[in-house]
């Protein structure tokens, strides 16, 4: 005789693998990742089935709604409008659906993970134009003044904090680090010596992954200009004894 299935409620198993991814200690990104492509299942599954009783029919209909019907509208401060999920996004949905259905049937509220019964969504990584020399020198200008008066259209104002804008942007260019990655430096991550910052990126769960990555002089110069009135500030605040004077010399 077939042992019966626990009818346990879409709804409940998405808060179930939450809790247990979470505990498992995967990253916010990563739960917060879940947590969105999850709401897409929810509002396809209006009324909230078992999730034992979805078939793979209904999920191949999940897809094909994801790719032809499902309009997003991606946050942020800058307005994008509405626009159709990429195929890079679909086929996360689908390696995130097949996590959710593996951990259902180790727990044993679904009998199989019918997710991996459904071809993987096929997605082309993009082709990533690099900034031209250009490009770098508009970013740099924008960075160093404001857009010209309307009533004056010879007139500029210098940003305030142009010496941080431009360390970031050369900072960026020179190490390719994510901003994320950038907005957490500390000032002991730097090494004026050597033109170098441990930067701590994605690793397994909340484990950051540690690395070195270099600059060159001009972010060195631009860095010691944002810092250089603060240097004692801050190695007082992270209890590193600096010497300004030593490090410059080794520019």
């Amino acid at each position: 005789m077939a042992t019966k299935l626990p009818q346990l409620k879409l709804s409940q198993a998405l808060i179930g693998f939450i809790n247990h991814q979470t505990a498992a200690g995967l990253s916010d990104n990563t739960l917060t990742e879940y947590r969105c492509n999850f709401k897409k299942l929810g509002l396809f599954f209006k009324q909230n089935p078992c999730i034992a009783a979805i078939s793979r029919s209904d999920l191949v209909g999940f897809f094909a709604w994801l790719r032809n019907d499902y309009i997003s509208i991606p946050d942020g401060v800058a307005p994008r409008g509405a626009i159709k999920l990429s195929a890079k996004t679909i086929l996360n949905i689908h390696t995130n659906l097949s996590a959710l259905w593996r951990w259902a049937v180790k727990e044993g509220y679904a009998k199989e993970n019918i997710v991996r019964s459904i071809e993987r969504p096929k997605s082309t990584p993009p082709v990533i134009v690099p900034f031209s020399k250009e490009d770098i020198e508009k970013l740099l200008k924008a960075s160093e003044v404001s857009r010209s008066w309307k009533t004056r259209e010879q007139t500029v104002n210098k940003q305030p904090l142009a010496n941080r804008n431009r360390a970031i942007i050369l900072l960026l260019l020179d190490s390719g680090i994510r901003a994320s990655e950038l907005c957490a430096i500390k000032y002991n991550d730097i090494n004026f010596a050597n033109r170098s910052i441990k930067v701590f990126g994605k690793g397994p769960g909340k484990d950051p992954k540690e690395r070195l990555v270099r600059f060159g002089k001009r972010t060195q110069d631009a860095l010691w200009r944002h810092l250089g009135m603060r240097i004692k500030q801050l190695s007082d605040l992270e209890g590193r004894d600096s010497s300004i004077e030593a490090e410059v010399h080794q520019r």
